[in-house]
């Protein structure tokens, strides 16, 4: 029976961790989170671009969860199904709108024609736009000619990916959030030999979780070791 095995246990524990900005590791992106969260009068739009894990996403997420709560704030998932019917809502309601992945709406003429009225609307307004992509706009070729004129006319921030001093933050945040702490020993073992991707650290985070619950074991080396296999 593997320690991981995924159908041995149910979690009896709230898995969800908000992606909030009070939960956001800035690390060396303190000033992009600065100078996009700031409130500032007249239009914005912001397009942040890095690699996999910089945060853009929970960056992206936690823009729209700040505010007074009496203007409409909307996140745009671009690979979702409900990609289109989002962005047409969001061409019509809302002053802070944040699209994730946009590259995956480029080539989609209705989507691409709803996002240009949300940027029009947005700019009349003076609301704000911001968008996140792996690559930046320059790197991404919309079909609808102003769209890209006005996509690539942004300000443009390059996301940091974290540092393993980071990555320990994180992962002892959700462990906390879970019940249970992760020592310097295992983090110090774990960062030095588990993979660079936060997405795929956070992955093993959920095996080892199964097997401390499964076997009422604490998270130590050994256990990490067992379940992981390094």
């Amino acid at each position: 029976m593997a320690l991981d095995d995924p159908g041995q246990l149910t979690l009896a524990i709230d898995r969800a961790h908000e992606q909030t900005l009070s939960s956001f590791v800035q690390g060396p992106n303190k000033e992009i989170v600065s100078m996009v969260t700031q409130p500032r009068p007249g239009f914005r739009g912001i397009w942040l671009c890095g690699t996999q894990g910089t945060g853009k996403t929970h960056l992206l997420r936690a823009i729209t969860l700040i505010g007074t709560g009496l203007e409409q704030r909307q996140f745009i998932d671009g690979a979702s199904s409900r990609v289109l019917a989002d962005l047409e809502n969001a061409s019509h309601l809302g002053e802070v709108v944040a699209v994730d992945e946009a590259s995956k709406i480029a080539m989609n003429s209705q989507c691409e024609e709803a996002l240009m009225a949300t940027y029009e609307r947005l700019n009349a307004s003076g609301g704000l736009l911001i968008v996140g992509d792996r690559l930046a706009a320059t790197a991404t070729d919309f079909a609808i000619a102003d769209l890209n004129s006005r996509m690539r006319s942004l300000m443009h921030y390059q996301m940091t990916p974290l540092g393993d001093e980071e990555k320990s933050e994180i992962l002892r945040a959700r462990a906390q959030h879970r019940g249970y702490e992760l020592s310097e020993t295992v983090l110090s073992y774990w960062l030095a030999r588990g993979p660079r991707d936060l997405r795929l650290l956070l992955t093993d985070l959920d095996r080892l979780d199964r097997a401390s619950l499964a076997h009422q074991r604490h998270v130590t080396i050994p256990l990490l070791k067992e379940v992981l296999g390094y």
